[in-house]
Parts: C-alpha cells; structure tokens; sequence
C-alpha cells in the first residue's frame, strides 16, 4: 500500500494496481490520541475514538 498525504486528505492506494482504497480527512479540532483508553467506544465495540471518526467520503472497497 501507499499513503498519499495532501494538506488534510489522505488517501490509501494498492502499490501495485494504484487502486484507491481508502480517502480520509483529517480534522484538526478533533483529538486522535485519547488521554485514556475506553472501556466501550462510540461504536459499541471498544474500539478507539479514531475508528469511528474517519469520514469515508464514497469509496466502494467491497470491490
């Protein structure tokens, strides 16, 4: 895989087939890096605050 970082957006592509995998923004007033680890996240799973976070702008990865 490769990142490609411009300004705020990020995005994930296959090296080999240049696929795009995944296309995220990063906010700057959010806190990626939680003060102490969640016994449940937002999501229900415990996962860390950054994983519901992302914002998936309509990239199909099921493909």
């Amino acid at each position: 895989m490769i990142t490609l970082v411009a300004d705020l957006d990020v995005r994930i592509v296959h090296a080999i087939t240049g696929k795009l995998l995944r296309e995220l923004t990063i906010y700057t007033t959010r806190d990626y890096q939680p003060q102490k680890r969640q016994q449940a996240g937002p999501c229900g799973s415990g996962l860390l605050l950054m994983s519901c976070d992302i914002t998936w702008r309509g990239v199909d990865t099921t493909a």
